[in-house]
């Protein structure tokens, strides 16, 4: 059995479900099903790891192998089909979070916060089989069981299982109902995300709800530094089956920082300026270490952790960028120097619009190194490369293309050229302006000549060189400002790689070809230039220039037409 095997999407599990209806919705059989559990025992398809817990200690988690892991997802959609979401659940559903979760909380005078003690485990066998054959899902008893014993492991549900969240919440709708209707009763606010519970209030201190939460006693008066939990709500708690660990509860003044599930909420829902202190310390580790070194010394330190510091940090950021959004200037500045990493991966960034202002002009010296010279002194030629990912550089095709001129080349030899008014070569030399002593060979592996594009190769280097990234998500249009890079007017004594902004003042299909054009004049020496976004992201290559030409168009092929002949490069690969 697995993910792609074929299941009939229009299935649904109902209340006259049997066991054989729930087997062919699970896209298998019922003989099989029974297999998982009686004659193999369903902890043999589980392996167990732990990860570390904000306050100390380790949590355990059951992952499933990938024969339970294909029935648990199948099993969890369908249970998603019978749970109506409470509007206060706001953990494992597709249109919430944690920053939904904390928004109700937000300008509150008090903050008061428990949590869930073992709130997996705590969901047993039993407890599942009861829910689901109660009001409202009504299954019959022997669906119920076979649910149950898919859904949890020596019979508690685990931490892990694809099917945990769902039931999770099934289970605590009614204590959902009791809860929210008790914070109705109190002008108070309710959310619950996964066992974080989370009550706020507008009101002072002395009208704080004793049902709910009770100010403790220091020096004769009382206190919100030492609460406990009211009776009313423990008794609530308590009768659903659930234990509310002591040591996690906490009222926060309005003068204090206000958390919920990890987020500040005083004025706006907001990150903590540690975690983005931190978050930036690492990002600066990686710059100045290398990426390989930091994460080398990163494992060391952090043996138990499963991934990289590159890949911790680019978890951290899209944090980030789901609490502050795309826009913010914080999110923006720590994303744009990841992205200027040697790593796999890649934050979304907004368009930014006031460019003269932007970070990006900072990384010119980056810059430098991920743009090339590409000549050919065989023919003298030169023009303007950059590098992508894996040692791919990308000029212009016309690059490597030489127009003989009459009378004037009438005694070279060209070999079979004698007949054709020009040239076309593979071989070129390439260097970086600021490191002139390291001259490489290379070929033009590709040559795209309807979209005046070329895939260069470096020959045997075992060196791995800085590249750029192309623009996946935001098109370039009119009016963008964009810097061109290059060497237009070459001289042999420069160490710096021209740069200037432009606007975009055209944007057009020439020969079914995207290609745009800016308001800037483009020397031939610019030709397989990359013009960056305020991103630092390629969104074009220069393919011609109007210098000396009035009428002529200063312009580019979009980078839509480079991941084209890229994809078209991989396929002579393959053919080959």
């Amino acid at each position: 059995m697995d993910e792609g095997s074929l299941v009939d999407e229009s299935l649904r599990l109902t209340s006259e479900s049997d066991v054989d209806d729930l087997a062919n919705i699970l896209g298998t059989t019922y003989p099989k099903i029974k297999y998982l559990y009686y004659t193999k025992r369903v902890a043999g398809h589980y392996s167990t790891f732990y990860i570390p817990k904000k306050g100390g200690g380790k949590r355990e988690i059951l992952a499933p192998d990938n024969q339970l892991k294909v029935l648990q997802k199948r099993l969890a959609r369908q249970l998603s089909f019978l749970y109506k979401p409470s509007p206060r659940a706001t953990a494992f559903l597709s249109n919430s979070s944690i920053v939904r979760n904390a928004s109700f909380h937000t300008r509150k005078n008090f903050v008061f916060n428990i949590d869930l003690k073992d709130f997996f485990p705590s969901i047993t066998f039993a407890r599942v089989r009861a829910m689901l054959i109660s009001q409202p899902y009504n299954l019959t008893p022997e669906t119920a069981t076979v649910i149950a014993h898919l859904a949890t492991v020596d019979g508690k549900l685990p931490q892990g299982s694809p099917c945990s969240p769902v039931i999770s919440n099934m289970i605590c709708a009614s204590l959902d109902t009791q809860l929210r209707t008790l914070a109705k009763k109190h002008k108070a606010s309710y959310t619950r995300y996964a066992d974080d519970i989370t009550f706020s209030f507008y009101v002072p201190a002395q009208y704080l709800p004793e049902d709910i939460v009770v100010l403790g006693v220091n020096d004769g008066g009382k206190t919100h530094h030492v609460v406990s939990v009211g009776v009313v709500l423990s008794e609530i708690v308590s009768k659903k089956g659930f234990t509310i660990n002591p040591k996690k509860v906490r009222l926060q003044r309005r003068d204090e920082k206000q958390v919920v599930t990890g987020l500040i909420v005083n004025q706006k829902v907001n990150t903590d300026r540690r975690y983005i202190r931190t978050t930036s310390a690492m990002i600066h580790s990686l710059s100045t270490l290398g990426v390989d070194n930091a994460n080398l010394i990163y494992k060391t330190k952090s043996p138990d952790s499963s991934a990289e510091l590159s890949g911790h940090v680019f978890g951290r950021l899209l944090f980030i960028h789901q609490v502050k959004g795309v826009d913010s200037p914080v999110y923006r500045r720590l994303a744009m120097k990841f992205n200027q990493l040697e790593t796999p991966y890649k934050l979304p960034l907004a368009k930014f619009v006031e460019v003269l202002d932007d970070a990006g002009m900072k990384h010119n010296q980056l810059n430098i190194r991920r743009c090339w010279v590409i000549e050919s002194e065989k023919w003298s030629t030169q023009a303007t490369g950059f590098m992508l990912e894996n040692n791919i550089m990308i000029t212009c095709a016309h690059a490597f293309n030489y127009k003989l001129r009459s009378g004037i080349d009438s005694d070279v030899e060209y070999g079979n050229a004698h007949d054709c008014d020009e040239v076309w070569f593979d071989d070129c030399i390439v260097y970086r302006v600021n490191d002139r002593t390291k001259k490489y060979t290379a070929k033009a592996l590709f040559l795209d000549k309807h979209r005046d594009l070329a895939v260069v190769s470096i020959d045997q280097v075992d060196e791995k060189f800085e590249f750029f990234r192309l623009e996946e998500t935001l098109q370039v249009a009119i009016d963008d400002k964009v810097s061109v890079l290059g060497f237009p007017n070459f001289k042999v004594g420069s160490t710096d790689v021209c740069r200037f902004w432009a606007a975009v003042n055209g944007k057009y299909v020439r020969s079914t070809i995207e290609c745009g054009s800016v308001d800037k004049v483009l020397y031939s020496g610019n030709s397989g230039g990359p013009l960056l976004n305020s991103n630092q992201h390629v969104v074009g290559v220069v393919r011609r220039g109007a210098a000396g030409d009035p009428e002529g168009t200063n312009e580019f092929v979009c980078a839509s037409e480079v991941v084209k002949v890229l994809k078209d490069f991989q396929t002579t690969l393959v053919v080959v």
